[in-house]
């Protein structure tokens, strides 16, 4: 069986990959994706595609695969899906790091190198809200006004090559406002271990000011949402977060 993408371009051998061992399996709880290699007969070289096989219902694979080919066809930052089977879909892999890694990284730089300043987040964040803004605007012109992403989860976004960023993840895409998205964004930014720390609380207060300035939403009131989703993660975690 072969696949190709749209443009005809990037052509593999289905038959190979599913009989490739995978090099990693990325962090989900939902679900289980992997990385996995395969020989570019064309290119004549190791590329590779993430597998991702459903535990959850097959209509989040229906709808998920529904959205990346809509997401993908208005010019939004996603993966290519190449195939899908009967409880699995085989996509592109994204070059790059999650967001948190991203911050992760920051943060530990920031710690080991406190005689330097702070390096600036202000780009890496306005990227996000761009993406994220264009993902609304998308959700309109296939008819789907009111659904937002649901689940900002910051692994659920790939900081590529010059802070260009991916979305990768839509199966939890529902209903909402967009001002939940942001608060659980800065909730779950917060919220990572090591929880409220002095460069966590910087970035966040970036990430609310650009925010709440991109979509004209008022301060107070996103502020308040924010509280409220970290108090419910942290009766998801059953845990204090200090």
């Amino acid at each position: 069986m072969i696949l190709w993408d749209n443009n005809r371009q990037d052509i593999c051998d289905i038959a190979k990959i599913e009989n490739s061992q995978s090099v990693e399996r990325f962090c989900s709880k939902k679900n289980e994706v992997y990385k996995v290699p395969y020989f570019h007969e064309k290119m004549q070289q190791l590329k590779f595609v993430v597998i991702k096989k459903y535990i959850q219902p097959k209509e989040k694979m229906k709808k998920e695969i529904d959205f990346l080919l809509c997401l993908k066809q208005e010019g939004l930052a996603v993966p290519k899906v190449y195939q899908q089977g009967n409880n699995y879909v085989i996509m592109e892999y994204i070059e790059g790091k999650t967001f948190l890694e991203t911050i992760e990284e920051r943060e530990r730089e920031n710690t080991l190198e406190k005689s330097k300043p702070c390096r600036s987040n202000l780009s890496l964040i306005e990227n996000l809200i761009e993406w994220m803004e264009k993902f609304y605007k998308v959700r309109k012109r296939i008819n789907k006004p009111n659904i937002t992403l649901g689940d900002v989860n910051l692994r659920n976004f790939i900081v590529g090559e010059g802070e260009k960023i991916y979305g990768i993840d839509f199966e939890d895409c529902r209903k909402g406002k967009i001002q939940t998205d942001g608060a659980k964004l800065c909730a779950y930014t917060l919220t990572y271990s090591p929880s409220f720390t002095p460069w966590k609380m910087r970035f966040v207060e970036e990430l609310i000011d650009l925010f709440t300035r991109r979509f004209s939403i008022s301060r107070e009131i996103f502020i308040k949402e924010v509280e409220k989703e970290i108090n419910s993660i942290k009766l998801k975690r059953g845990r204090a977060i200090k």
